[in-house]
């Protein structure tokens, strides 16, 4: 029985040069090799390279999954212990952060116009806290990162709020 050429390239493992582009399910790797690569992933150094990089179990469990190679490949500074995804930083803890960051520059820097900058001072201080918890709320919801950005807005938020109070306190009781 003869092949086509075309139904070589298909049929035999050897490689052969331009033939993933003909064939979009194209794999360089024989029946043998993926064997290997499917053994390798169930072996004690692959578990061991797991569980120092915090992406499996813990060592004394003995039904570890193996974690695709794939994400190995990757940045794995983001990787979530639970699940071992990349979490998305979330955008509300971000802003919390920078609000944060403004309210101290805005105690901070000397400005020509105090009835602005304490106006401006107070609305970073208010939206860094209020946006700080709708943050802590998302993130704990819907399992993101930026949980610190979004407590140290809430923080410096909660801070600067309650200090002003205490001293609009203070010059209420003072002026009676």
């Amino acid at each position: 029985m003869h092949f086509s050429k075309k139904s070589e390239k298909f049929h035999s493992n050897e490689f052969i040069p331009g033939a993933e582009e003909e064939d979009p399910f194209f794999d360089t790797l024989t029946y043998f090799e993926k064997d290997q690569e499917k053994e390798s992933l169930y072996s004690p150094e692959f578990k061991a390279k797991n569980l120092s990089l915090g992406l499996a179990g813990s060592a004394s469990d003995s039904s570890i999954v193996p974690i695709d190679p794939e994400i190995l490949k990757r940045d794995t500074s983001q990787l979530s212990p639970r699940n071992s995804t990349i979490q998305k930083t979330s955008s509300l803890a971000q802003i919390s952060f920078f609000s944060a960051l403004a309210t101290i520059a805005l105690f901070l820097l000397p400005i020509s116009y105090p009835a602005l900058a304490s106006f401006l001072f107070l609305a970073a201080a208010a939206s860094a806290l209020t946006i700080g918890l709708i943050a802590i709320q998302r993130i704990r919801k819907e399992n993101q990162s930026g949980y610190g950005m979004a407590l140290f807005g809430m923080s410096i938020g909660t801070l600067v709020l309650s200090i002003v109070a205490l001293f609009a306190f203070y010059g209420y009781v003072l002026n009676q």
